[in-house]
């Protein structure tokens, strides 16, 4: 047997237990994104560090290749490397450092993704109102 109490049929909280439950919400979500937005930040920086540092390799590698002297040609006898177009592209294609090419591209993506991830974060983070509405 169940019992019907109907003193319980229509009760609701309190507009006050509303607004401090939205209040107690908000003040969470806004320390998660800032913690969040710490850990993004160091990952940027990381990124950042990578990409110099996967740049730098690349130039150097480049010019101990020789891609440099081979993409100077174009500059000096542009004429000799058109008469020997597919010559001089087989020869800049093996000379390129591919390896080093393709983490300084990896590591730009990187960098690059992490932007419109920290851009959310903030406006997660720092929010313009402090006060969250009931809608």
């Amino acid at each position: 047997m169940t019992q019907h109490l109907p003193l319980f049929d229509h009760m609701e909280p309190g507009t006050d237990l509303t607004q401090r439950i939205l209040a107690e919400v908000h003040r969470v979500r806004v320390k998660q994104a800032r913690r969040r937005l710490t850990y993004q930040g160091a990952f940027l920086c990381a990124s950042g560090v990578g990409l110099y540092a996967a740049s730098v390799m690349t130039v150097r590698e480049f010019i101990a290749s020789g891609a440099s002297d081979y993409l100077s040609l174009i500059a000096t006898d542009s004429d000799v490397v058109l008469a020997h177009a597919s010559t001089f592209a087989l020869t800049l294609a093996e000379t390129l450092p591919l390896p080093a090419i393709t983490l300084v591209l990896t590591a730009a993506i990187i960098f690059l993704a992490t932007i419109p991830m920290i851009q959310t974060t903030i406006t997660l983070a720092f929010p313009r109102s402090s006060r969250p509405s009931i809608a």
